[in-house]
């Protein structure tokens, strides 16, 4: 993996020759791009922090990853160029986002191969992102990044459906768990006001690691958090789910 080639500027994020567009900063008044970019939604003290984390696993080997919520494949681009995988899968709700620069991508970098995009793929759809992963990484899978709807079920239902697939030793990242926790979800205007907290998730992840061997570690940032596998392999359940792992004592 190589974090040490991201060069970061006010707007922009370069990779070699390929320029990621910071949506976060984005000004339209002063970009000369047009559309010959990738749109991005992350900062660089997000993958400053990823580069902290990965940087003290340096025998940690991510050759089969999968991505959930591609937003037009900026971000598998990304993961692409830092990780160098031998395979990727990404799945995202929308229809197509792809846009000319990214074939331009896949096409120059010999990634159309390797890089394997499911449009109009519901997250939630567990027997779907099973038989997608399954036919493109039958080994098992490295690492999984949850940047998609950021909804506590709906994230729930694709863990349980992917975290059984990892290897051992494998590493499963949820992105923006903490948004329940920043002002502007906190208002009575908030879209999801109604919604469970994904904090909900990360807290019952936390229950398995004190009930299961299954789990080995969890470790939580401001941003995204890692569930990691453990390295023995044991025998999974027939339907995996954090229900059926958590050991809970009964109320009194």
């Amino acid at each position: 993996m190589d974090f040490g080639q991201l060069k970061w500027s006010s707007d922009r994020l370069l990779i070699h020759d390929w320029v990621f567009r910071l949506e976060y900063n984005r000004n339209d008044d002063t970009w000369e791009l047009g559309e010959q970019c990738f749109p991005l939604i992350k900062s660089d003290v997000l993958l400053d922090s990823y580069a902290d984390f990965f940087g003290k696993r340096p025998g940690f080997q991510a050759k089969q990853i999968v991505e959930i919520g591609m937003f037009s494949g900026g971000s598998i681009a990304l993961w692409n160029e830092i990780f160098k995988p031998d395979t990727m899968v990404g799945i995202d709700l929308q229809p197509c986002q792809e846009n000319d620069y990214f074939s331009k991508y896949l096409l120059e970098s010999n990634a159309a191969d390797k890089i394997h995009r499911y449009w109009d793929t519901n997250q939630s759809d567990k027997k779907r992102i099973v038989e997608i992963c399954t036919r493109h990484m039958g080994q098992g899978i490295d690492l999984v990044l949850d940047d998609a709807s950021h909804l506590y079920e709906p994230t729930k239902r694709s863990f349980e459906a992917l975290f059984p697939l990892l290897r051992p030793g494998g590493l499963y990242i949820i992105e923006d768990w903490n948004w329940a926790h920043t002002a502007s979800f906190q208002k009575d205007t908030s879209v999801w006001r109604n919604e469970t907290a994904l904090t909900q998730l990360i807290f019952d992840v936390v229950e398995a690691v004190g009930s299961s061997p299954l789990i080995s570690n969890v470790h939580v940032f401001n941003g995204y958090a890692v569930i990691e596998k453990c390295l023995k392999q044991h025998e999974q359940l027939s339907e995996f789910s954090l229900e059926k792992i958590i050991s809970r004592r009964p109320h009194i």
